[in-house]
């Protein structure tokens, strides 16, 4: 945010950029997603990379689409709200880059800093930039250069974002928030299989810190545990308490592999399924299912006679693997067709 936020596009470790095939995408750890670099995503790319290298915040501060309480269900293109608090200390409205900065415009961000309580608001169309200082309780808005860094946060910012407000985040820490669904017909060895898997995918810990090779894929990353609903994917609701990690094949190119325990709504059985992502797409190309007698004691074998990155990492270069097949056949399906 530094400047007119024109930097050229390079590489950070708060927001690293991957490439799938000829396409880039910069990797948004707030929404455990590969978030394809094109117009209002470019904006956003270089405002998350100002705040956290520039202006250093912790990631764990930076959330982006989150939604809140203005009226309309919109979300909010980049919220800075320190962890634990329940205001914001930053609203942040990217719009494509070169595209005119209106009033109209200026009384979104108004609106999302309404709800979420922050103190400052900033509008960027990736070349111009303007911040705001909003008093809540006058409703008047002040121009200034610039907000603060993270070493230039005084007491009474934070005092502030503990205050209460209306900002909904999805991770709400409630208590069902992990919770597990299973099938109805599953029997007790199956259950008893899924709350071990579930408390494996859950839990608050990191599989692992550092990247690792795994049959000549590298997982990359481990992004912990989901708390925004993917809503369904074959068949299962994905509210939370999902697992997501980043996996490279050998090419290099990069995929998000999630992991969940639940069940399909139109069968009786629990399942554990494995899903492949990249931008807002997700395929799942594996699903366990724990009542199957056979599928069950490879997933005991596995969990016995491997470490727990090792499991994940055999699930995850499993699930990438069907999906590239999968890919392949199609292709060559159309192939066909058209010869």
């Amino acid at each position: 945010m530094a400047g007119d936020l024109s930097v050229a596009m390079k590489d950070c470790d708060a927001c690293p950029i991957y490439r799938c095939g000829r396409r880039r995408y910069w990797l948004d750890r707030s929404r455990q997603r590969l978030v394809r670099l094109a117009d209002e995503e470019k904006v956003r790319y270089h405002a998350v990379a100002a705040i956290a290298q520039e202006y250093g915040y912790p990631s764990s501060w930076i959330h982006t689409e989150i939604p809140v309480q203005d009226g309309n269900r919109r979300r909010a293109d980049i919220l800075v709200k320190p962890e634990g608090a329940q205001c914001a200390l930053i609203v942040i409205e990217c719009k494509k880059r070169g595209l005119e900065l209106t009033a109209a415009h200026k009384e979104q961000v108004l609106d999302y800093c309404y709800a979420a309580g922050a103190p400052y608001m900033v509008l960027t169309n990736g070349r111009e930039k303007r911040v705001w200082i909003v008093d809540h309780d006058s409703h008047r808005l002040t121009p200034i250069g610039d907000v603060p860094s993270f070493r230039e946060l005084s007491e009474s910012h934070l005092n502030h974002a503990t205050d209460l407000c209306t900002v909904v985040c999805e991770n709400d820490g409630s208590e069902d928030a992990y919770s597990i669904a299973t099938g109805i017909g599953s029997g007790p060895a199956a259950l008893d299989l899924a709350r071990s898997l579930h408390e494996r995918i859950t839990a608050s810990s990191s599989v692992f810190a550092e990247p690792f090779k795994w049959r000549n894929y590298t997982i990359a990353e481990d992004m912990g545990v989901g708390a925004r609903s993917l809503g369904r994917i074959r068949g299962c609701w994905w509210n939370r308490g999902y697992r997501s990690v980043l996996a490279l094949d050998p090419e290099g190119n990069a995929c998000v592999v999630r992991f969940k325990v639940g069940a399909d709504s139109r069968a009786p059985c629990t399942y554990l399924y494995v899903a492949v992502s990249v931008g807002a797409r997700n395929q799942c190309t594996l699903a366990m299912c724990l009542d199957d007698p056979v599928q069950a004691e490879i997933l005991e074998d596995l969990m016995h006679n491997r470490l727990e990155h090792e499991f994940f990492a055999d699930m995850a270069v499993d699930a990438i693997e069907r999906r590239d097949c999968r890919s392949r056949r199609w292709t060559r399906s159309r192939s066909l067709k058209r010869s």
